[in-house]
């Protein structure tokens, strides 16, 4: 039995590993990739994975100490690259202690879901809407709704025009010209 477990390990392993070249990375063959690679993320902690990558590869594979948390300082890098550096909004303690809010459940009306929304309105008059199930209440806060026409009226005042024009033979009750 213990021997099974080790092959069913190894197909595992293997099966991620080509699963990581050629679907995720969607390398063409072996060589697409280069010769010097460094690994990262939680699955290269996991030796067997390292060693079938390297297998397929036929090279040396270089596993940082680091590789479960590259992609977590890459973003970081990436965003602090973009950050627009303001001034911080982080309350004081000051703020802190003035802090008020008042929290108010509602059913919105913007549409047929009539989502149950909490509106957190802040002392210094800012709100955050949660609950949405659409965009309609966050986008149309100060919006003025539209007034659509009554389709359904329209339709009957134009028919009943039209009857009002309409001559019936008493002979032939279904025969009827229009002028």
């Amino acid at each position: 039995m213990g021997q099974v477990l080790k092959i069913f390990r190894l197909g595992l392993c293997k099966s991620v590993v080509k699963n990581a070249l050629y679907k995720v990375i969607r390398a063409k063959n072996k060589n697409d990739i280069g010769k010097h690679i460094v690994v990262q993320g939680g699955t290269f902690q996991n030796d067997s994975v390292l060693r079938c990558f390297e297998q397929e590869l036929g090279l040396e594979v270089i596993r940082p100490s680091i590789a479960p948390l590259m992609g977590a300082y890459g973003a970081s890098f990436l965003y602090a690259k973009k950050l627009h550096r303001t001034r911080s909004n982080i309350l004081n303690y000051e703020q802190l202690v003035k802090f008020t809010h008042k929290s108010q459940s509602v059913a919105c009306q913007g549409c047929n879901n009539h989502c149950s929304l909490t509106i957190n309105t802040f002392n210094d008059g800012t709100r955050l809407v949660a609950g949405n199930k659409c965009e309609k209440m966050v986008h149309n806060l100060d919006i003025k709704k539209e007034e659509l026409p009554d389709l359904y009226k329209i339709k009957t005042d134009m028919l009943n025009a039209q009857k009002k024009k309409i001559k019936h033979d008493k002979k032939n009750w279904y025969a009827f010209s229009f002028k």
